[in-house]
């Protein structure tokens, strides 16, 4: 058996993910997963509205990346891949930025698309064993992304400009917002939705990234975030609509100390759930799946075929 190890780093609008696992070259399949970290910088601050990322913003990326640095040194990672999407997407300083954060990880940083990240969501989204015809929402800070497929096809994706950062900076002034400013992203969600296709037959919805997986630690009444009571959790409308009085109804202060949200997402988390919320009701389901996966997962699916 030849063993390698694999990394990859998700720098997203809001969180800095690395994913570390072991991979076995001769039947093409993770072994197992060495190292999963979350951690948050919130890189896209004030990006919608300025159109830069500032230097704030770039140093807390930096130091999360020279924490990762440490441990790919220490676990002697054989290949290293790292995106990074909506924030650098959207900033029109994004080459500098690049330019940092690349020379503090020692690595190439690849800017992706709308549609590629929809693509890698989705690879690392699904299951392969269960030959199922599956909708993923990925929940991003600045963007999430819809897609259809069925089992390892995909039929149908879209990037949106919708993300929990996003919303939360353009609409909500003070916490807990109004109800007009809560209607009013509703209704651009609604609005960004409208001309997604979504499928005749039938599917499961699954949900990814942080806003899912915290909506079901609330639900489930965890102080903290654990695998293996949230990966693949079934969460109905109703466990949803108490999340979002929940979210609306307290200060972050409380939200903090007696939800045990992260203090970086206990702002944006409404807005995330009103993006899942408004989802649910254009597919008209009445549950979701939660995945722990998506993205980080399928950058470190896609990269394997570099060490076959």
């Amino acid at each position: 058996m030849q063993i390698k190890k694999i990394a990859s780093i998700d720098i997203g609008t809001n969180t800095l993910l690395m994913l570390v696992a072991e991979f076995d070259c001769n039947t093409n399949k993770i072994l197992h997963v060495i190292e999963d970290h979350h951690l948050i910088a919130r890189l896209g601050e004030g990006v919608d509205l300025n159109k830069n990322i500032n230097e704030n913003a770039i140093n807390r990326a930096i130091d999360i990346l020279r924490f990762y640095k440490m441990r790919l040194i220490a676990l002697n990672v054989d290949l290293v891949e790292i995106v990074a999407t909506s924030a650098l997407r959207d900033a029109e300083n994004k080459e500098y930025v690049c330019s940092a954060l690349s020379k503090e990880i020692g690595y190439d940083i690849n800017v992706v698309s709308g549609e590629e990240e929809a693509r890698l969501s989705y690879l690392g989204t699904m299951d392969l064993e269960l030959s199922i015809n599956t909708l993923v929402l990925d929940i991003g800070g600045g963007s999430s992304e819809l897609i259809y497929g069925e089992n390892i096809d995909i039929i149908n994706r879209k990037s949106f400009d919708i993300g929990a950062v996003r919303l939360t900076e353009r609409f909500i002034k003070n916490y807990p917002p109004s109800f007009d400013e809560i209607e009013t992203i509703r209704n651009y969600i609604k609005n960004m939705l409208i001309g997604f296709d979504l499928p005749s037959n039938k599917y499961e919805l699954f949900s990814v990234a942080g806003t899912p997986t915290t909506l079901a630690q609330i639900t489930l009444g965890l102080d903290s975030f654990v695998y293996a009571k949230i990966h693949n959790y079934k969460m109905n409308i109703y466990d949803l609509m108490d999340c979002i009085d929940v979210l609306t109804s307290n200060s972050k202060e409380d939200l903090i100390a007696k939800y045990k949200i992260h203090p970086s997402r206990a702002d944006i988390l409404l807005s995330g759930a009103l993006i899942l919320d408004e989802v649910i009701k254009f597919t008209k389901k009445d549950s979701f799946f939660v995945s722990c996966h998506g993205l980080r997962y399928g950058v470190l699916i896609n990269s394997i075929s570099k060490l076959s």
